[in-house]
């Protein structure tokens, strides 16, 4: 998978963001749904037959968008959802370089809860390890605002879930771009594909 993106880097545009850089895999995403274009072989095999069949994560349905995301040293992400386009299903997979991506309650959860006079769910986080995977759904997805500091190294705390699994202790340093520079691909179902023979009607 690094060499595909690696050699796909001159072809591809990158979108320059704040803290990292992303390639769309599978088509571009718009606010009426997604425009398909055909993923690379070993990413199908990869990323979409090979998960769909294993985890069964999507249903009956498979995942049909890759978002590549290449952190710059210390680069991270704003706590965001990302919303109805897609399943509620997400599978997260790391490349060369540890992490750890927090999951915090979305604002209309922390006012529901404040009008409930209780308190809302605490924050939940994950080290995502080299050549690890990530499942998350359901209220994951919909309560909650995932994201990654933008940091150097991650302290390892008591929020973060998978410390045994992931083989790392409480205090511990997780050091950012140890390996070369922090590569995720989120894969995701569009629930809604444009047709572009409908759309090239359209135009004309």
């Amino acid at each position: 998978l690094l060499a595909l993106i690696e050699s796909a880097g001159e072809e591809r545009r990158w979108a320059e963001l704040r803290g990292r850089r992303t390639q769309p895999w599978g088509g571009k995403v718009h606010e009426k749904g997604m425009l398909p274009e055909p993923l690379p072989p070993v990413m199908r095999e990869c990323c979409v037959d090979r998960l769909a069949e294993a985890t069964r994560w999507w249903g009956d349905a498979a995942p049909n968008h890759v978002l590549v995301n290449k952190y710059e040293a210390g680069g991270g992400i704003l706590p965001h959802e990302d919303g109805p386009l897609y399943q509620d299903a997400v599978a997260i997979v790391s490349l060369r370089s540890d992490g750890i991506l927090r999951f915090t309650s979305h604002q209309r959860v922390i006012e529901a809860a404040a009008a409930e006079g209780v308190e809302a769910p605490p924050t939940v986080s994950v080290a995502l390890r080299p050549r690890s995977l990530l499942l998350f759904r359901g209220a994951l997805y919909t309560d909650y605002l995932h994201g990654m500091d933008s940091t150097e190294a991650d302290t390892v705390d008591e929020t973060v879930v998978n410390r045994t699994g992931a083989g790392v202790e409480l205090g511990e340093l997780l050091a950012r771009g140890v390996g070369g520079s922090r590569v995720s691909l989120t894969v995701r179902r569009v629930l809604r594909v444009l047709n572009p023979k409908l759309l090239k009607g359209l135009r004309r």
